[in-house]
């Protein structure tokens, strides 16, 4: 059963390409391990399940996409784990080192697939960071063009960031609408800001602040020098990507390596029971 569950689970992830959204449906299934379903029953139900979405994971994987997924998928797999086990060793009846075999490549497929989600979820991050860092020197040189003649900050960042939708800007219009409902701005850009680890946004944090506190045109330079030290930081960027991007090939190798050694070697022990 978990052999036809998992291998679901890599059909759904890798082939269609589906989020994985594991139910309590699925969870009452393995109703039968008594162990295996109160362990995923309490991963599911008291640390995996958040009834608020922080708004730094919706601007990092997207309104539609989030952790709950992938924490549920790990509370899944361990389960199958453990129904792997206990099924090839009670229920089959086979030699316990066989079974301890076949809970090892379970195990190796359950690291394949949270490897997958892993490197998923990496690239989601660093996809809308580099989004941010393409965005913000154009957004800066907008926001300081709107600041020197005159309009209001908040006014500035609306204008800014209304024409094009991106995690960032949806950031930004949250941030112009709570300013609306009489928040503090100073408070609200600190608290959207630091969400953002980039260098330059913390710059851009920094700059805003000081504006909003001295409000003349000696502060509004270091908003302008802002947007040419993003340029810069844009090809750093660029450079690193394509140095960066041998070395991640390195684990997903090995991966397959142990992979086609235990699909041989599973067989063929098996073979010999």
């Amino acid at each position: 059963m978990s052999i036809i569950l998992i291998t679901i689970i890599i059909f759904q992830k890798i082939i269609l390409r589906k989020r994985i959204v594991i139910t309590e449906d699925w969870l009452k299934i393995l109703n039968a391990f008594p162990i295996a379903f109160y362990i995923s029953e309490y991963l599911y139900k008291y640390k995996f399940i958040k009834d608020n979405f922080n708004r730094k994971t919706v601007l990092i994987f997207g309104s539609n996409y989030g952790e709950n997924e992938n924490k549920q998928l790990l509370s899944f797999i361990i389960s199958c784990l453990l129904v792997s086990f206990t099924t090839t060793n009670l229920v089959l009846e086979v030699k316990f080192g066989l079974s301890f075999l076949i809970f090892l490549y379970s195990i190796l497929i359950a690291i394949v697939i949270s490897s997958i989600s892993y490197f998923e979820i990496n690239m989601r991050i660093k996809k809308n960071v580099n989004e941010i860092i393409d965005i913000l020197p154009y957004f800066v040189g907008r926001l300081y063009t709107y600041l020197l003649s005159g309009m209001t900050l908040k006014k500035a960042i609306y204008i800014s960031v209304e024409s094009e939708k991106n995690y960032f800007n949806y950031e930004l219009l949250y941030l112009v609408e709570n300013l609306n409902n009489g928040e503090s701005i100073i408070n609200e850009i600190d608290n959207l800001l630091t969400m953002i680890n980039i260098t330059s946004i913390k710059r851009l944090k920094s700059s805003l602040i000081t504006f909003i506190r001295v409000g003349n045109i000696e502060s509004l330079e270091n908003i302008k020098n802002l947007e040419n030290d993003i340029m810069i930081e844009r090809k750093q960027r660029v450079k690193i990507k394509g140095e960066s991007l041998k070395v991640k090939m390195v684990f997903p190798l090995i991966l397959f390596f142990l992979g086609t050694v235990l699909m041989l070697t599973v067989p063929t022990i098996m073979s010999l029971q």
